[in-house]
């Protein structure tokens, strides 16, 4: 069956969209060129805004070099180079830095995801916010253990509540 000129056109069009969503910078485009300015972040135009998203990576990334740098120089202070060596301290700074690696890019992610779905920048602000808070929260109760151990749940709601919240946001 021959497809009418204007779907193949349509067709080509939306291909061409796709290969230029995989490269960088962002140069995506929109099925519907009609489409007012509250939609997606990625237009026609080839602009993208995610400043939001940028900042709490920026803030995110700079957090985990600080984390990073407190296992490495603890390793090298203490002479372990591998696992914990039974050492409590130590345990307990890798842990808090691996689940910072764990729950952060998932978060980071859905957070992007909604910053180019169009969400509002109060609401990525707002999840963001609870997000960074959560996470400097959960690691001084890994790290030091000296604040109230109701805090370290209330972290974890926070980060699962921000990861569930922006999943569900991106179905809505």
């Amino acid at each position: 069956m021959k497809q009418p000129p204007n779907a193949r056109l349509r067709q080509k069009y939306l291909y061409s969209c796709s290969v230029l969503l995989l490269s960088w910078p962002l140069t995506g485009c929109s099925d519907d060129t009609s489409a007012d300015t509250t939609g997606p972040a990625i237009t026609l135009n080839g602009n993208a805004n995610i400043e939001t998203t940028m900042l709490f990576a920026a803030i995110f990334a700079v957090l985990h070099v600080i984390f990073t740098l407190r296992v490495g120089g603890y390793r090298f202070r203490s002479r372990i180079s591998l696992g914990d060596g039974g050492d409590n301290e130590l345990r307990n700074r890798i842990r808090a830095h691996g689940n910072f690696v764990e729950q952060v890019p998932i978060a980071l992610l859905l957070l992007l995801l909604n910053d180019l779905n169009g969400l509002a920048d109060s609401t990525l602000m707002i999840l963001g916010s609870v997000l960074l808070v959560s996470r400097l929260l959960h690691y001084v109760m890994i790290v030091s253990r000296s604040l109230p151990i109701v805090l370290r749940p209330i972290s974890m709601i926070g980060t699962l509540g921000t990861i569930l919240a922006s999943a569900i946001l991106l179905l809505v």
